[in-house]
């Protein structure tokens, strides 16, 4: 029993303490604000006088109201140390530090995935034409061979030798297609 009215007196005199510094701060705070507000009035009333003044000068009279200076009285005590004031606007930005050394190298990276193939080159150069084959089979009956001129799948031209009816007068024109030879079977 003693020890809770021990507790419970600590708290009461922790809340008091508590509270009366709250009290404090709030009447230090509104002095505060006060004073600020009268320092505010006192700078801007003493704007006013001086171009008042400088007013009169400039109209050339002479301002009559001069401020009265008396002796200045002694130092009053120090008052207790205020409460933190608000923090200052941001300052403009430091310069900038030295670069610093440079790093290792980091691992090689892993190879990427395969490109698309590329378009098909150009057709390359024909290439000179090769020996001549052996002879081809006979031509049907009434026909014969002549010398050509064959025009190849390529557009290019070839000499060759053709089965022509033997009946026809030799010609000068090239034929592109021949009659079928027949194979021997």
């Amino acid at each position: 029993m003693a020890v809770a009215v021990a507790v419970a007196g600590a708290m009461l005199l922790t809340i008091a303490f508590f509270a009366a510094r709250d009290t404090a701060a709030r009447r230090d705070s509104e002095q505060d604000r006060t004073i600020s507000q009268l320092q505010q009035l006192a700078h801007t009333n003493a704007v006013a006088a001086r171009e008042l003044a400088n007013q009169v000068r400039d109209l050339g009279g002479i301002p009559v109201a001069q401020p009265v200076v008396g002796a200045q009285g002694p130092a009053g005590e120090q008052g207790p140390q205020g409460l933190p004031g608000e923090p200052g606007p941001t300052g403009p930005p430091g310069k900038d530090g030295r670069d610093g050394t440079p790093g290792r190298d980091g691992a090689p990276g892993k190879d990427g995935a395969p490109g698309t193939d590329g378009a098909p080159g150009e057709p390359g150069v024909a290439g000179p034409q090769g020996p001549a084959g052996p002879p081809g089979p006979a031509c049907p009956e009434g026909y014969e061979q002549r010398e050509s001129i064959e025009t190849g799948a390529d557009g290019a031209t070839y000499p060759g030798v053709a089965c022509v009816r033997a009946d026809a007068p030799p010609t000068t024109t090239t034929s592109t297609t021949q009659p079928l030879l027949p194979t021997g079977r």
